[in-house]
């Protein structure tokens, strides 16, 4: 196994879930498809459906325990310590070890979060997905106090994006 053999699979759009001396498993990242394959090192990679979204590889996160969950699991499958995880993501020791755990005494910070979900192959994003009711009803109680909000509220400038 070579680092350039990870690199095109990885590329080609697979998600890589195991690999060993001989060969990397690979799987579909579209959620539901459970197409697997067993992809011999130094072979050629063809690439997984293009046409896939990739909104349809999303994984929600409702609390902090999807979000354990999801990453423990992932560490899991790709054989990685916690140590070497916390190494990859430039985090101190234990930070991932007590994250981990069931009920966690102290839950990490969202940078932490950020840097672990980046170590394991994952990007934290917000989607915009609708306002919940109760949000919706207190913009629509709160209008006649906008002028005075805008007042208050005025925007820092965003950092720029670097594509």
């Amino acid at each position: 196994m070579s680092l350039e053999d990870l690199e095109r699979i990885q590329k080609a759009g697979w998600m890589i879930v195991a690999a060993d001396d001989e060969r990397t498993l690979a799987r579909c990242p579209a959620y539901g498809c459970g197409l697997k394959v067993n992809i011999p090192h130094g072979s050629s990679v063809q690439a997984c459906d293009p046409g896939l979204s990739r909104d349809a590889w999303d994984i929600p996160i409702g609390n902090y325990e999807d979000i354990r969950l999801v990453l423990k699991d992932r560490r899991q499958e790709l054989l990685l310590t916690i140590p070497e995880v916390e190494d990859i993501a430039g985090l101190s020791v234990d930070h991932i070890a007590k994250a981990e755990k069931k009920d966690p005494a102290r839950k990490p910070t969202i940078e932490t979060m950020i840097y672990w979900a980046q170590a394991l192959g994952f990007e934290i994003l917000l989607r915009h997905t609708g306002m919940p009711k109760k949000t919706l009803r207190f913009i629509d109680e709160t209008r006649p106090m906008s002028p005075r909000r805008r007042q208050m509220n005025k925007r820092e400038p965003r950092p720029s994006r670097s594509a």
